[in-house]
């Protein structure tokens, strides 16, 4: 994003910067992941120390539109997903670097993953616009009809998305987290149903047989954001500020949600199910008719 589209430091646009400072991240990934297993070999429970990163998994779709421009769209979405992570993955997989970052082999970068981190936040659909030519003739502000936006123009999953996007399949043997995912909301009128509805998909992702390690939802309290600054209220709970008469404010219904189910499985002993909900008949009967997806308004979602 800061050296191939210029929207975050060093705000630069050019494919040789992006190449070379990807495969820079490679190089330093590998030498820090046998640096660490060699300096902290044992995790404090005595377990093998577990090294990873974390990486962004958006759900990127092409708008689809009739003619030339459809065809753009979909070569678009093709590059920008090789570009966002299936270039990296590769290369942790095979130990092969992979075209879209080019140069020579890496050592130890095959399979230097313990576990992987999926942040998944949003849906990004590509549409054409010749206007755009600072963003490669690409406009990937705009949803779809029908699909519910965020304040920070973020769009929701796909259904079973979390399984698909597991960089090593379901057999590796590899662990999956997903330490980021969240939603800005300072009404507090989207976000309990967009945690059921994520969390309800990390529960299917484990269904399908995907390991995850657990869940994080980001974040508790208002935090900085790369280019919003504090503008976006992506916490949960509201922190005083110094105005007179001004109170902290805590969202009771994601609060109490998150709690109530973090006692619960505590109280059961079970930490592998920690926060996962029940799905409601209104919600099994929505993924039963294939519904159960963020393409819908909050009307249409599982209210908590």
């Amino acid at each position: 994003m800061g050296n191939l589209l210029g929207r975050f430091p060093p705000q630069r646009r050019s494919v040789r910067a992006y190449r070379a400072v990807s495969r820079a991240y490679l190089r330093a990934h590998a030498g820090t992941y046998r640096l660490i297993h060699k300096v902290q070999p044992l995790a404090p429970d005595g377990t093998r120390s577990m090294v990873g990163v974390a990486m962004a998994y958006p759900w990127i779709e092409p708008w689809n539109s009739p003619g030339p421009a459809g065809s753009y769209e979909r070569f678009a979405a093709f590059i920008a997903r090789r570009t966002a992570f299936e270039g990296w993955d590769h290369t942790i997989r095979t130990g092969k670097p992979h075209w879209i970052h080019g140069g020579p082999a890496i050592a130890g970068v095959q399979n230097s993953y313990d576990y992987c981190g999926i942040n998944y936040y949003t849906r990004v659909s590509l549409k054409y616009d010749r206007r755009r030519g600072d963003q490669y003739w690409i406009d990937d502000t705009r949803a779809p009809p029908g699909v519910a936006v965020t304040q920070m123009a973020g769009r929701s999953i796909r259904r079973g998305y979390i399984a698909r996007s597991a960089p090593y399949g379901n057999d590796s043997g590899n662990r999956s987290s997903s330490p980021e995912n969240g939603i800005a909301d300072d009404t507090d009128k989207q976000r309990p149903s967009y945690i059921v509805e994520h969390l309800a998909q990390v529960h299917r992702a484990l269904r399908e047989g995907v390991p995850i390690l657990g869940y994080y939802h980001w974040s508790f309290v208002d935090n900085f954001e790369w280019r919003e600054g504090f503008a976006k209220a992506v916490r949960s709970y509201r922190r005083p500020t110094r105005r007179p008469g001004s109170h902290a404010r805590a969202s009771p219904q994601c609060v109490s949600l998150l709690g109530n189910r973090a006692k619960e499985r505590g109280n059961e002993g079970n930490s592998r199910d920690l926060c996962f909900p029940r799905p409601s008949r209104r919600s099994l009967a929505l993924e039963r008719n294939g519904l159960w997806s963020s393409g819908h308004h909050a009307s249409e979602r599982t209210q908590v």
